[in-house]
């Protein structure tokens, strides 16, 4: 138990006090203190524990909850995923979490890495991934305009796994790893899928097949910068 006037002393005075406790799961999943599956404590239980206020609890527990290491069951509690994602653990990925006010920032990344990976991946690709990538696609356009309770969550799984056979084809673990964390932040931060939204990921998707068969970097970077901005300003 900490005491709350001792709470420099935990988190760090001048520090990030959220940021602190968030490490401080992260920790404890390193050091297996918590595995996933587990119920974490309530919030006024864990405002004890940590010697600060509720909202400095919060903001922390949906720093966790944005990345995949908790999910909140309604009526029940809040726990750690039972499948934690590895790349929770690269300082990297951990870095941007945190700075998750600097949208602007991790959009302009998100662009430069992108057009990386689909520059290389051109050089690689052949017919049959072209043709499991308009596949795919076409599997989201036909979910458009469906109403159905988990279309949405089809779409965007559809929409991960066209990202994933892009990061396939470079044929390179360095931007496959670090693409899934990229990917996996990105698609827990935007929150429900809008119509429009499923609209733009459709064109977005087609332009950037277009562009592969054809082998035209500059409309891959022009197609990549329109949907950067676009859900830069859809997630505001």
């Amino acid at each position: 138990m900490v005491n709350k006037n001792t709470e420099s002393g935990m988190v760090g005075k001048d520090g990030n006090i959220s940021t602190k406790i968030t490490n401080s799961f992260i920790q404890k999943l390193l050091n297996k203190e918590l595995q996933p599956g587990d119920k974490l404590p309530s919030e006024p239980e864990l405002s004890a524990e940590y010697g600060v206020g509720r909202n400095s609890i919060r903001e922390a527990l949906k720093m966790l909850s944005v990345f995949g290491v908790i999910e909140v069951r309604k009526g029940i509690g809040t726990y750690i995923t039972k499948s934690l994602n590895s790349e929770v653990f690269n300082p990297l990925i951990l870095s941007i979490v945190y700075d998750q006010n600097k949208q602007k920032d991790f959009f302009e990344y998100r662009f430069v890495y992108e057009v990386a990976v689909i520059e290389l991946a051109i050089k690689k690709i052949d017919q049959a991934m072209i043709k499991r990538l308009r596949a795919n696609n076409n599997k989201i356009k036909k979910l458009m305009n469906n109403n159905e309770e988990n279309s949405v969550a089809k779409i965007r799984k559809f929409d991960f796994d066209f990202h994933m056979m892009i990061l396939e084809s470079t044929g390179n673990p360095f931007f496959i790893k670090q693409g899934i964390a990229i990917y996996t932040l990105f698609y827990n931060s935007i929150g429900s899928l809008t119509k429009d939204d499923v609209k733009h990921t459709f064109n977005h998707h087609k332009g950037i097949i277009d562009s592969m068969e054809s082998k035209d970097a500059e409309a891959i970077r022009d197609a990549v910068w329109a949907s950067s901005e676009f859900w830069l300003d859809v997630i505001g």
